[in-house]
């Protein structure tokens, strides 16, 4: 009895180069903007659509949150609220 055995061949497809992949997100981000949806959530959501298709489903928007979460964490990054709170301060005491 003969058996089936499956040749892998080559795929024809070629690749998606990186200036496309730009263009489709410039591209989402300003049709975004123009139907109105404010800056913040066009960039919102052009990123969490970019982690989807390019990271891997579900697990790209995952990691996508987990550095988020990881980079708001940083140490680095309070000085920013504190400077900013301090000029509210100085501006409402008139200093």
């Amino acid at each position: 009895m003969p058996v089936a055995v499956a040749i892998a061949r080559p795929s024809r497809e070629r690749p998606v180069e990186w200036y496309e992949i730009l263009a489709v997100l410039i591209g989402g981000l300003v049709a975004l903007m123009m139907l109105g949806l404010p800056v913040v959530f066009a960039f919102f959501t052009v990123n969490l659509a970019g982690a989807y298709v390019f990271m891997g489903g579900a697990v790209g928007v995952e990691q996508l949150v987990r550095n988020a979460v990881d980079a708001a964490q940083s140490f680095a990054l309070l000085p920013i609220p504190l400077f900013i709170l301090m000029g509210e301060i100085m501006f409402h005491t008139g200093r």
